[in-house]
This record gives structure tokens, C-alpha cells and sequence, in this order.
């Protein structure tokens, strides 16, 4: 959890409204950053789709900040999709140096094995800015200096996929897996579509 919270508490009776007026106002809630348990608990009260922007599977990394199979299934059952974080680092059983743009296809082939090509798209999270491990350590020490219990990790963008035209070698790591310009076209931009136009209705 981004704000190093010691208890994953769910949602109080508050944020369960809260999670109703985003619904009413069609604010995309995105579960990125939060808990099991609070994620959980948002999904079940949702009324629209609710979404992972960025976050990556447990299952390849125990971290705090990974998803487990349980919880991506549930909300993908509800409209859901989910989309692996470029920033990967320790989000991934590698270091963070060592980490290629395949790491991050293969993460894409594991939750669309998990969940189905209807409900998986591309990661956000991506600055533009970050690029090597000298910047991301300047941004780690941003963020903790700010948020000391935040969980940050070591942590870069993937070789192969530093910036945004990296793109291109993800399309060729999904091609080399055998994904089809369909799939390929659900995945960048068909499904997250399909969820925020039911978010936004």
C-alpha cells in the first residue's frame, strides 16, 4: 500500500459511500494503491466497474503492493480490468536493473491467462520522466521524504520499454506470444474503454 498503512482495514462506512457518490458522479475508482480488504470491500459496494490501472501479480512477487488472483477475478466478475504497472522494479521476483520489457509482456500473458483478453489493458503509471535507476532513486526519496511509511522499493522502467515508444516492443513481445491485432487492440485500448464507458454512462 502506497501510504504504508499497518492495518488493511477495509473501508469504513464513509468510504462506502464515498465509493456510491464516485459512482454516481462517474469517477472511475481505481483500486491501484489500496489494501486487500479495501478493494474487496469497494468492488462489492461498486455499483459500476471498478479498476487496477497499475499493479502487478502476487503470484510473480509477494509484494504489498501486488494483487492477488483471488481479488482480480472478483473485480473483473463485476466489469473490472486490470493492467500490469510499467514501473515494475521489485514488483516483479527480479531486481530492478535486470528487468526487460518481456517481464513486463509476460505479466500482461499471466493476468489475460488469469482473467481472459476481454479484461486486461495496458499499465499506467507512466511519467515520461523516470528513465534510470539515478532518477528513480531521486523520485523514492520524493516520496519518502513526504510519506516515510510508503512502500517504494528499488525500482526503474524496464529495458525495452523506458519510454513511451517502447510500446512498440510490447506489441512485438505480445506478437511473439501469439496475440492477434484483435487482442492486441482489446488490450491497449478496447477494454479500458469498455469499462470507463460503463463508469461514465
Amino acid at each position: 500500500m502506497r501510504g504504508g498503512e499497518p492495518n488493511d482495514s477495509g473501508l469504513s462506512k464513509l468510504g462506502k459511500d464515498v465509493v456510491k457518490e464516485m459512482n454516481r458522479l462517474g469517477i472511475a475508482v481505481d483500486l491501484s494503491h489500496v489494501g486487500h480488504k479495501t478493494s474487496w470491500d469497494a468492488i462489492e459496494v461498486s455499483d459500476r466497474p471498478c479498476i487496477f490501472t497499475h499493479a502487478n501479480p502476487i503470484a510473480m512477487a509477494p509484494v504489498a503492493r501486488n494483487k492477488s488472483d483471488e481479488l482480480v477475478k472478483f473485480c473483473v466478475s463485476k466489469g473490472g480490468v486490470i493492467g500490469p504497472k510499467h514501473m515494475i522494479g521489485n514488483m516483479t521476483d527480479k531486481l530492478a536493473e535486470e528487468t526487460t520489457v518481456q517481464d513486463y509482456v509476460n505479466m500482461i500473458d499471466y493476468w489475460v491467462n488469469l482473467v481472459g483478453i476481454d479484461s486486461v489493458t495496458i499499465g499506467t503509471d507512466f511519467s515520461g520522466t523516470v528513465t534510470g535507476l539515478a532518477e528513480a532513486d531521486a523520485q523514492i526519496n520524493m516520496i519518502r521524504a513526504m510519506s516515510p511509511n510508503a512502500y517504494v522499493g528499488k525500482r526503474c522502467k524496464p529495458k525495452g520499454f523506458d519510454r513511451i515508444d517502447g510500446l512498440f516492443n510490447v506489441t512485438r513481445g505480445l506478437v511473439k506470444l501469439g496475440y492477434t491485432d484483435e487482442d492486441i487492440a482489446k488490450i491497449y485500448s478496447l477494454n479500458m474503454r469498455r469499462a470507463l464507458g460503463e463508469i461514465w454512462k
